[in-house]
């Protein structure tokens, strides 16, 4: 009978399930971009420009600020962004990036130049787009005017060629964009702390469950024991021969 009831409570500790919940909270650091704010690439050579970054929205600070420019993400680039053009923010913005921005290639029925900078003097044409495609833009940077007239503005785009990402620039004379919608800025709320209340019942729900589940266990296991019991023992009487 001892090595049943020791049977018995082996298959209820192995069974009887155990929570393991963690609250996880963000330990990023946010910005908030002001106004006229540039995303550069650094090097030992300096900074050069990538693109403009949208105002109101948010960049991910990775690291420490260096001769007025701090390490960023933004969506799913990085770079550096100038001090004076971020307000760090003690909060999790609810709505961090601009992710919906859209342009259409525009050439008159004729492909368009993607190019790895923001220049047609140099062959840097990475890919080309059909009039009349639509892709994703960050913003703009100032580069080489192709036309005079048309200033030197060109947009910084993402979109998949085949298995690829490629990012790249349009000149703005080749490109339908519309504006950036506006952020509204809002924060994460944090979680709800429970009162001393909340966690009693919490507690007795979450006991009178583990009681239900131990009884079911037992439940399942005892007729199984029992068999086995009745299987393996032998009566004194038949021991002593």
């Amino acid at each position: 009978m001892k090595k049943l009831c020791i049977l018995l409570i082996f298959c209820v500790l192995a069974l009887s399930p155990c929570s393991t919940d963690t609250a996880k909270a963000s330990t990023l650091t946010y910005a908030l971009i002001k106004e006229d704010a540039v995303l550069y690439h650094g090097d030992a050579g300096g900074y050069s420009a990538v693109t403009s970054l949208p105002k109101n929205y948010f960049v991910v600070v990775t690291g420490e600020e260096t001769e007025g420019y701090v390490p960023v993400s933004y969506l799913d680039i990085e770079g550096f962004v100038a001090s004076q053009k971020l307000e760090f923010v003690d909060y999790e913005p609810k709505y961090k990036f601009a992710e919906n921005n859209v342009l259409t290639a525009t050439n008159d029925g004729h492909e368009v130049n993607v190019r790895l900078s923001p220049t047609s003097i140099y062959d840097n044409v990475i890919a080309e787009l059909e009039s009349g495609d639509s892709v994703y833009y960050y913003g703009k940077v100032n580069g080489q005017a192709q036309v005079g007239a048309l200033g030197d503005e060109w947009y910084y785009v993402r979109f998949n060629k085949g298995t690829s990402t490629v990012r790249g620039y349009i000149y703005t004379l080749y490109a339908d964009a519309l504006p950036i919608k506006e952020n509204v800025i809002e924060r994460v709320e944090p979680p709800v702390e429970n009162t001393p209340d909340d966690d009693y019942e919490q507690i007795s729900e979450q006991s009178y469950s583990d009681v239900r589940e131990i009884v079911i266990i037992v439940s399942l296991c005892l007729p199984v024991l029992v068999v086995m019991y009745l299987i393996f023992h032998r009566p004194e009487n038949e021991q002593r021969r």
